[in-house]
Order: structure tokens, then sequence, then C-alpha cells
């Protein structure tokens, strides 16, 4: 059995999907929400990063083509939150943090 099979692993993939599945769609409108509705998906998307962060950095102990496979979706779905992943990686997820509390302060 894989590393990828157990079942810690796949609860938190299908935390980190849930969460995603919240934040994804509001992409667009975040801009025309309400301040208790911009505030709600920044309570989704604080653990969502730091999930997705979490799992990121546990398959870099992998090199097998489903670790790298996954470490990719990781990236798509950071970008896909606005995460700007054009920096180093590990740069955007150790400052997403800053982030989350800028994002609140401005809203």
């Amino acid at each position: 059995m894989s590393s990828f099979d157990s079942s810690s692993f796949q609860s938190k993939i299908a935390e980190i999907t849930e969460l995603y599945n919240q934040v994804y769609p509001t992409k667009d409108t975040f801009p025309f929400m309400t301040r208790e509705e911009k505030l709600g998906i920044i309570d989704l998307l604080d653990p969502l990063m730091k999930k997705l962060r979490d799992v990121y950095f546990s398959l870099s102990n992998y090199n097998e083509s489903e670790a790298v496979e996954m470490k990719e979706q990781i990236i798509s779905m950071s970008e896909n939150v606005g995460i700007p992943t054009s920096i180093n990686i590990d740069r955007a997820f150790g400052g997403h943090e800053n982030m989350i509390r800028t994002m609140r302060e401005r809203t």
C-alpha cells in the first residue's frame, strides 16, 4: 500500500477538496461581496492554505510520479485561489499567513 493510500493522507485530501470547493467558486465575486461574506471566505482560505502547504511539503519527501503529480495539483489549486506561485512555492506558502492577515485588515 502506498503512503498516498493511507486513511490519514486521504482524509487530508478530502479536507482540502472540501475547502477548495467552497473557496474557488467565489474567486470572481469576492470583490463584490459584503464584508461579512469576505471574512467568511478568508476564514476558509486560511485553513485551506495551511493544509495545502502541509501536504505539499509532505509530498516533497517522495520522488514517485504520483507525488510529483499531486504537488503540481496543489500548485494549481493555490494559483486558482490567488496565491502567487510565480515566486518560489516555498515562499508563497511561507507567506500565506501575512497574506491572510493583510486580507483581513483590508476587508
